[in-house]
Order: structure tokens, then sequence, then C-alpha cells
């Protein structure tokens, strides 16, 4: 086992064409005194998201559920019918996910209110959900949209290109994606 300390991680890898490159990473390991798991047994989770003493995860069986902890026991983040949530995320005391109701569509819920809502509509799916602050993020499997929750108004739609742009993540006024345009890579 490694001391608890700074660390330079060297990446090698290679891109969509194949060349290598290399990057240097700085990464810290702790051990904190009470670290627990907060899911354990035979159930598969994935996709795990924290903000604060939040942390969300996607349990997928026996029944596909959101699962939240926010320090305490994980509780069951249920839609109104028992259909899959995918893809979820959290900021402050919002979640949003991918739903599969309607197709795939994305959605809200306020943790206060209790409040539900579907940001996107239509048939083209709605995919891969990202929220900072009060911005979402998401794509349709060809763009990437965002919408600010504390605005009127419709999503924006920030990519026109004929290549796939998904994987959308958002920090801020940052939205970040991956770009299919040069074969693959990330876009901001």
């Amino acid at each position: 086992q490694l001391p608890d300390e700074h660390y330079i991680l060297k990446v090698t890898a290679k891109n969509a064409t194949g060349d290598p490159f290399e990057d240097a990473v700085r990464v810290s390991l702790e051990r904190r005194p009470g670290a627990r798991a907060l899911a354990t047994g035979v159930v598969k989770q994935s996709k795990p998201a924290i903000d604060g003493d939040l942390v969300l995860w996607h349990e997928l069986a026996p029944t596909p559920a959101l699962m939240l902890s926010d320090g305490g026991t994980p509780r069951r983040i249920t839609p109104a019918q028992a259909l899959p949530m995918m893809f979820a995320d959290v900021s402050g005391r919002r979640i949003v996910w991918e739903d599969q109701r309607q197709g795939s569509q994305i959605y809200v819920l306020d943790l206060d209110s209790g409040a539900e809502r579907a940001l996107t509509t239509g048939a083209a799916g709605a995919h891969d959900p990202a929220i900072h602050g009060t911005r979402v993020a998401w794509d349709d499997g060809n763009n990437v949209f965002v919408l600010d929750l504390a605005a009127a108004g419709a999503p924006r739609q920030l990519t026109t290109h004929a290549a796939a742009q998904f994987n959308a993540d958002i920090a801020g006024t940052w939205v970040v994606w991956m770009d299919e345009r040069h074969g693959g890579g990330l876009a901001q």
C-alpha cells in the first residue's frame, strides 16, 4: 500500500487513430478514518455521482433504481412508474437522470420539494445528463444541449455538426463533451 500523499500518475494511451500520447495527472491518496461502503451485497451498482455529502448511484438489480445517501441509510429514488432510471447526476439538492417512461428523456427532481419534471420531450432520445447548480447538459446522440433551470425558455443546442457529440458534462458555465468530427476526442 502507498502512503497517504500526492503522486504524479503517468498515463499512456492511444487516440482514435492509434497514435500514442502521454499525460501526467496529479492525484492525492488519503485514507480517511471511518470510511465505509454505502452499498454492499450482491446487488450491482454503477455510475456513482457525488456533490457535497450527497452520493447517488444506479442500482442494476433486482429492480433498477437510483439510490441516494446523505451519509445516512441509502434510500431509493423511484419514479412514478417503475421503469429504469439511469445515467444520473446530482448538484446541490437536485438530481437529473435519463428516464425510460416515454423513450429516453431527461428528468429533474428537487429533493427539498419533491417536485419532479421532464426537461425533454419528443421522439428524439435524450441521454447522459449532467448538472451543476441550475444548469443541466445532455445529448441526443448527435448534439449537446444545455438548460438553465433558473431561467425561462427552451434548451439551448450547443452543437450542430453532422458527427456525433455526446457524454456532456458541465461545471459553472463550461460544458465539455466527446466529439466525433475528427474521429473522437474532447471538445469544449
